[in-house]
C-alpha cells in the first residue's frame, strides 16, 4: 500500500516539474532530472520491498583494491 502511495506522489511532483521544464524546452535538464528521479524511485521500491540493496561503499572498495595493491607493491 504504501508503495502505490509513494510511486504516486513521485508522478505527481515529477509531472508538475517536468510540466515546467518541457514548457522551457530543456532537454538536457529532462533527461538528467528523469535519470535521477528513476534511479531515487526505484531505489526507494526496493527499500520498501525489503530488498537487500549492497552499500556503494562495497563496490568502490571492490573497485579500488587492485590500485591499492599495486601502489602496496611499488612503495614497498
Amino acid at each position: 500500500m504504501i508503495t502505490i502511495v509513494v510511486v504516486a506522489v513521485s508522478l505527481i511532483v515529477a509531472g508538475y516539474e517536468f510540466r515546467l521544464l518541457i514548457q522551457s524546452k530543456s532537454m538536457r535538464d529532462i533527461i538528467v532530472g528523469f535519470s535521477f528521479l528513476a534511479v531515487a524511485l526505484a531505489l526507494v521500491v526496493l527499500n520498501l520491498l525489503n530488498v537487500d540493496i549492497p552499500s556503494p561503499l562495497s563496490a568502490v572498495t571492490n573497485l579500488f583494491k587492485p590500485v591499492h595493491q599495486i601502489f602496496v607493491q611499488l612503495l614497498s
